[in-house]
């Protein structure tokens, strides 16, 4: 997934874009949809989300930031994992959740009732990357053996 560049998308293949409310999405969705890519968008407000239900070409919607994070210099307040879990039970799409999200604190989201998590700094930081995707996998597999329980 590639991150509002929707040249880079198209010219590496990439598997879908996910762009953010002022980023001048629309054109861009629609173009990504055209070329078959996955695309998403960032909501963080109740307000964004049901307009983004009026969409038929978003794939998925991304809610955050969850926790304060550094990897973006314009985001938004962070939501928390309550209020995630309130928007995630409002959507009409599969949620991943977006923002700050890092080891010690992925077990957090992955009780809630998202579909997924984006993570940049907590692999690109990381010494040992493989390490580092086992950690943010682990919460996820737990919560899928207990549920099965």
């Amino acid at each position: 997934m590639i991150d509002n560049n929707l040249d880079l998308a198209l010219q590496i293949n990439a598997d879908g874009i996910h762009v953010g409310q002022s980023d001048h999405p629309w054109h861009k969705i629609e173009t990504a949809k055209a070329h078959g890519l996955i695309t998403g968008l960032s909501c963080h407000t109740e307000q964004e989300l049901h307009q983004s239900h009026n969409q038929p070409i978003l794939d998925y919607i991304g809610i955050g930031p969850i926790f304060p994070t550094n990897s973006k210099e314009d985001a938004k307040p962070a939501l928390g994992t309550n209020r995630l879990r309130f928007l995630t039970q409002q959507s009409e799409l599969p949620v991943v959740a977006i923002g700050g999200i890092n080891q010690e604190n992925v077990a957090q989201v992955a009780k809630t009732t998202v579909d997924g998590v984006a993570v940049i700094s907590a692999i690109t930081h990381a010494t040992d990357i493989a390490q580092a995707v086992q950690a943010l996998q682990k919460p996820w597999h737990r919560s899928t053996d207990e549920n099965q329980s």
